[in-house]
């Protein structure tokens, strides 16, 4: 092989049945893309250059589309009209001028499930046939809608229109999927002959391969042996089927990795995600971005993590929620807990039931049990945090930090205002409004002197009893 192949991925417009304000191209697929799996396909499959061809109006309408193309390491193409298929392969072959003998690969976002490997064996075949344009084809159990692939008795292929299929080639099952590689500079060739016959706009490129086959060059199609991956992205109820498969995939290739994924049709794992041996994902599980997962970790029931990174033995308990935080190994959390971003829980640490924290960095073997609040604090080795705790963070203007020292003892139903600082080994009486600084090993207490007046309550029903007597009620 004389040089990696070129990929030419087709992004097209926006088809009628998908109704969403971000375009088809980057809708989100478990973390993915169309777009970002076409890209990696190819590129799996050994292509170098990577041309992506946008749809003018929908890229004019999104330059974060565009920047998207970039991010991918791809180049992006946008016609100055449209002519379907045909013109944006033909804008894509412009720019790809003085790469005529390359093998080309033509894919299209709209299956987003094509795998790399049926790429690299349609490319091995390709050279094995020695045909300048090879068509993937599949199976259809509905072929409606799609062109026909008639095949030669001596070899060879020809792409049938439905428009122009009639009888027995209507009849036909296999069809083209408007995916396939060809040598740019015959493709190039074939279009403009296409092109000067066709109606020009709205023209597939795989009209090339009538005229190509006219010429005497030789056309083939490559039948999948996996058409279930090509569900075409034409809806938003099929980007549901496409989601359900790649949930399938991510899940599968998890339990071979080691992970154990109790329900995998109830948990929903991003492709980024990465899970250490061992692990265990209880089901109803939402686990998204580049969240990290260590051996031996329990994700029970009902979790949504993002952007998370999360140590080795950890138990996430039932309905927690991680945004954007650090677990370090041996951390128990939850159930009913959230960690929001900038947050981190060091080794050993706990944090129960109804508990919130946010930018808090929760020291060694800390605890806080249940019903709290700790936001812009730092917590350090072996505090306690009593039931009902609240660090007042926030004065209306100002995000204010709490400090509190090792080994300190926060009572339950404490109130600790910001700025504050608690002492080391210091304790803070239950039912305390702290506002001011506590000295290492000291006790605060910040609360009314308790008053009791005997038989007030009793005397103040008599009196209720009366009113309503005199009222008549």
């Amino acid at each position: 092989m004389s040089k990696r192949p070129v990929a030419i991925v087709l992004a097209g417009g926006e088809g009628a049945g998908f109704r969403s304000e971000a375009p088809q191209a980057v809708c989100p697929l478990l973390g993915e893309t169309p777009l970002s799996l076409a890209v990696a396909s190819a590129r799996a499959a050994g292509a170098g250059r990577i041309l992506v061809v946008l749809d003018r109006t929908v890229a004019a309408g999104s330059p974060a589309l565009v920047e998207a193309v970039r991010r991918a390491g791809a180049e992006a193409v946008v016609p100055s009209k449209p002519e379907g298929s045909a013109g944006s392969v033909a804008a894509a072959l412009a720019v790809l001028a003085g790469d005529g003998d390359a093998d080309l690969f033509i894919l299209s976002m709209a299956y987003p499930l094509l795998r790399p490997q049926a790429l690299t064996e349609l490319h091995t075949f390709h050279r094995k046939r020695r045909a300048v344009l090879t068509i993937l084809s599949a199976v259809a159990a509905d072929p409606r809608g799609c062109a026909r692939v008639q095949r030669g008795e001596t070899g060879g292929v020809r792409i049938v229109p439905e428009s122009e299929a009639a009888g027995a080639l209507l009849a036909l099952a296999e069809v083209a999927t408007g995916i396939g590689l060809a040598r740019a500079s015959a493709l190039a060739a074939g279009l403009r002959s296409a092109r000067r016959k066709g109606a020009g706009r709205g023209l597939d490129w795989q009209a090339a391969a009538e005229a190509l086959s006219r010429r005497g060059d030789r056309v083939e199609a490559f039948a999948t042996p996996s058409p279930e991956d090509l569900v075409p992205l034409e809806s938003l109820a099929a980007a549901a089927r496409v989601r359900a498969a790649l949930r399938d995939r991510v899940n599968l290739r998890l339990a071979e990795g080691g992970v154990t994924v109790i329900d995998p049709a109830t948990a929903w794992i991003d492709a980024g995600v990465r899970i250490g041996p061992g692990a265990v994902i209880a089901p109803f599980c939402l686990v998204e971005g580049a969240t990290t997962i260590g051996s031996g970790t329990r994700i029970g029931p009902g979790c949504h993590i993002r952007d998370a990174a999360i140590g080795q033995d950890v138990e996430v308990a039932a309905s927690t929620v991680i945004d954007q935080a650090v677990l370090e190994d041996r951390v128990t959390i939850g159930p009913f807990a959230r960690l929001r971003p900038g947050t981190i829980l060091r080794r050993g640490s706990h944090v129960g039931n109804f508990v919130e924290m946010k930018k808090t960095d929760f020291g060694p073997g800390a605890k806080a049990g249940h019903l709290s609040y700790v936001g812009d604090s730092e917590v350090g080795e072996d505090v306690n945090i009593g039931a009902g705790t609240i660090t007042c963070n926030y004065d209306g203007v100002r995000k204010n930090r709490t400090i509190i020292g090792a080994g300190a003892f926060i009572g339950s139903g404490s109130e600790l205002v910001a700025p504050v600082r608690i002492g080391r080994g210091a304790y803070v009486a239950a039912g305390s409004v702290i506002v001011q600084d506590v000295p290492d090993d000291a006790l605060a207490v910040a609360r009314g002197r308790q008053a009791i007046k005997e038989g007030w309550a009793r005397a103040r029903r008599e009196k209720i009893e009366r009113e309503k007597c005199g009222s008549g009620t």
